[in-house]
Formats: structure tokens, sequence, C-alpha cells
């Protein structure tokens, strides 16, 4: 795991290609990021360091599951930001993406832009509600 910038911090979960366009974009925009690509890396970190402000996750990646991942983070105590990105945008994953407990819903091909704009959004909305 690397992380760099200051700001709010995001936690990666992504397939290369993808968590790296995401990683750069974040990191112009001033946030600091960590990467991770395994599930036990992720639920490990998080444990360890409750800071973590938004957590981003592919909903399909190779071995691990993203809608199992939040569902076991949401039953263990993690009320962070979730922002999952989804290769199927359709009634079935949506509703899968909620009865999990994810705050925002991004369709695959990720427009980075966009997801900077929405975590943006989230992180003003939760701020605004505590």
């Amino acid at each position: 795991m690397a992380s760099q910038s200051a700001g709010n911090i995001v936690l990666v979960m992504a397939d290369t290609p993808l968590s790296v366009a995401i990683r750069d974009a974040f990191i112009l925009a001033s946030f600091q990021v960590i990467m991770a690509l395994e599930r036990e890396e992720i639920i490990r970190f998080l444990t360890e360091n409750p800071k973590i402000q938004l957590l981003l996750i592919d909903s399909d990646l190779p071995g691990v599951n993203g809608y199992e991942t939040i569902n076991y983070l949401r039953a263990n105590g993690f009320s962070h930001l979730i922002i999952i990105l989804m290769a199927w945008f359709n009634l079935q994953s949506l509703t899968a993406a909620n009865l999990v407990g994810c705050n925002e819903f991004i369709a695959k091909p990720v427009n980075v832009a966009n997801l900077l704009i929405a975590a943006r959004q989230q992180l003003r909305s939760q701020i605004a509600n505590e």
C-alpha cells in the first residue's frame, strides 16, 4: 500500500488500470490515497486505521466480491462513506449495493472526473450531517 498527499483519506480497491487513474486524479485533487487490492488487506487496514473517510470499491474483482466485502465491513462497524464501482448497472446490482450499505453507485467504465465529484459531494454531505 502507498499513501500520498494530504486531505481526505480515500482507500481504493479496484482493478489495476482503473485504480491508477483514480489514484492520480484524487491525488491531484489533494486527497490522500491508499491502494489495496485484496479483501483481507482492506479489512485489516480499515480495522487498524479508522480515520479512513471514504472507500472506493469495485463490485467484482477476481477472487473478491465487493458486495460481500462491504456487507462484512458494515456488519463490523465501518460507518464511513462507501462508493461502489459497478460493472453491471442494473436494478439487481443497485438493489444489492443499497442492501449492503453503499452511499453511492458509479457505473463502469468509470469517468474519473465524475467519480471525484461524487466523492466530494458525499464527503460534504457527511460533514453537513455531523
